[in-house]
């Protein structure tokens, strides 16, 4: 991922130094000058429109980004079409000068697309306990923050400098608060066609565009902590799992009434196999071994830093107003203090919970499925990248598992399939995607009127299908 995000940032770079003299030559000197007025630190025209060089270099950077490294998702798809809308309404204005009204809706517009389809801000950014959920106001507050930063940056535009100097300061700020981690190289996309504009004495309509569609997406970059296929990532969340005691869960929080699985493939589903074990058992010890030894050491209170010397939470997602969510909260809280690990917990609802995992923002969450049909690709379906953004809650990309996922697609339910499915699972235990929980048992209590009845292991109307006898 690293890799990727720095060829990316090269590319932007690159892109960006290329496209800004190119328009300033072609399009921007012939029609577009900014004269200087009371707010401008310059005394002769500038070419105004070069900014579009940075939307490309921030275009191309992500593009490159995705064929090296498969990160573009949907999200980051709505994020460039969205700077590009504001960008060309941008060069629009300048054209035409737009009357205010038309400029303000088409933003709200823009802002509001991208706070419904791509994510909205879900808590207050403050501290705790001053970070309180937003509830209904998350989507018009992030719609009030996105318009208000775009014309900020336009109001500091009228100072040269003055707009590309503040970008690269964020931007910078974000490849700090990252250090070390996935977000830093993916941070550099976002700073690096900035810098070859700054020389350039030009207006730079086009950032507020770039920072107040992308800073958002990045929104405090938890997931860098377990995300990513670095060895020290894949230890930690390994270490997590090995922290877990299910038969504690099911002795306590589900009073027996479950038992443990040991891959994602269900009892009572095609390509179910009765046999197969999991390779990732509790183990504390081994746990603190693996943390030991990845450079996860432990701090005078007890707790451990990340590998850098940099804080270590594990902030886990659970849902509010649930009093067995509650009970699981606990427990995971127990078994990461075993191994020397801190964990907040952030409630929200369950609704809010689930746009938050398609947006892979949850650090860490716990999730179920249902099988919408009896047969195992339903349950491998959850993990392919194709459907990052939808049931991925993972947010897992793994071409080696697609690429299983895939062959296992074309073949019916038989042996041949089942060894396949078997490789798969090896492949989510030695990433550690998931930390597998348990299937439910439910009890049944049967009326004596009720006539040959069986529970159907998916569909939940089956009454429909119940046969009653009267008493006589």
């Amino acid at each position: 991922m690293k890799g990727a995000a720095a060829i990316g940032a090269l590319a932007a770079a690159v892109v960006s130094a290329t496209a800004i003299p190119l328009l300033v030559s072609l399009v921007a000197r012939q029609f577009l000058v900014d004269n200087p007025n009371l707010r401008s630190s310059h005394r002769i025209p500038r070419a105004r429109g070069g900014g579009l060089g940075i939307l490309f270099g921030l275009c191309g950077g992500i593009l490159v980004t995705s064929v090296f490294g498969q990160v573009l998702t949907r999200p980051s798809l709505l994020v460039m079409i969205a700077a590009l809308a504001l960008g060309l309404m941008g060069l629009w204005d300048d054209l035409k000068h737009l009357p205010v009204l038309p400029r303000l809706l088409f933003q709200l517009g823009v802002a509001w697309g991208t706070a419904v389809f791509v994510g909205s801000v879900p808590r207050l950014p403050l501290p705790p306990p001053l970070d309180l959920p937003l509830g209904w106001l998350a989507v018009p507050l992030t719609v009030l923050w996105l318009v208000s930063v775009t014309n900020f940056f336009n109001f500091m535009d009228g100072i040269d400098g003055l707009a590309g100097g503040q970008a690269i300061a964020t931007s910078t700020a974000v490849i700090l608060a990252g250090w070390g981690s996935d977000a830093t190289a993916i941070a550099g996309i976002l700073i690096a066609p900035i810098v070859p504009a700054t020389p350039i004495g030009y207006t730079l309509f086009i950032v507020p565009a770039l920072a107040a569609a992308i800073m958002g997406r990045f929104t405090l970059m938890v997931p860098a902590v377990l995300g990513g296929l670095a060895k020290e990532k894949i230890a930690l969340r390994r270490a997590i799992a090995m922290s877990y005691d299910t038969a504690e869960e099911i002795r306590v929080v589900r009073k027996d009434q479950a038992v443990e699985v040991q891959s994602p493939i269900p009892q009572g589903i095609a390509g179910f196999e009765p046999k197969y074990k999991s390779s990732i058992a509790f183990d504390p010890g081994a746990a603190n071994a693996l943390l030991d030894k990845f450079g996860y050491r432990r701090g005078p209170d007890g707790f451990r830093a990340m590998p850098d010397g940099a804080p270590l939470v594990i902030k886990r997602w659970s849902r509010s107003g649930d009093s067995e969510a509650r009970e699981l909260d606990d427990l995971w809280s127990k078994s990461l203090k075993r191994i020397g690990l801190r964990m907040e917990t952030v409630t929200t609802k369950f609704a809010d919970l689930l746009k938050m995992a398609r947006q892979c923002q949850p650090m860490m969450a716990s999730a179920a499925w249902i099988a919408d049909y009896p047969d195992a690709g339903n349950f491998m379906q959850l993990l392919s990248s194709a459907n990052v953004g939808q049931s991925n809650y993972a947010c897992y990309r793994s071409p080696e598992f697609d690429r299983m996922y895939l062959a296992s697609q074309k073949l019916p339910d038989s042996a041949e399939r089942n060894a396949i499915y078997r490789d798969m699972n090896r492949r989510l235990e030695a990433d550690t995607v998931w930390k597998l929980g348990v299937s439910r048992l439910r009890t049944m209590l049967i009326q004596s009127t009720v006539k040959a009845y069986k529970k159907h292991p998916i569909l939940h109307a089956e009454w429909a299908y119940i046969d009653v006898e009267p008493q006589r």
